[in-house]
């Protein structure tokens, strides 16, 4: 969340061409992070509690 924030501030600040797609890109990245992280996390801590 704070990569998003971060982006916020810098769209704020200065004017960069394309900051509607920045942000667009920015917050993408961080949701597919969020779920990407959501649906491994229980596999992958089975996974190494078996390859223990």
């Amino acid at each position: 969340m704070a990569s998003i924030l971060f982006t916020l501030i810098i769209t704020d600040e200065f004017d960069l061409p394309g900051e509607a797609e920045l942000l667009a890109c920015v917050s993408m990245t961080v949701g597919l992070s969020i779920l990407f992280h959501g649906v491994t996390a229980h596999p992958l801590a089975r996974w190494a509690a078996v390859s223990r």
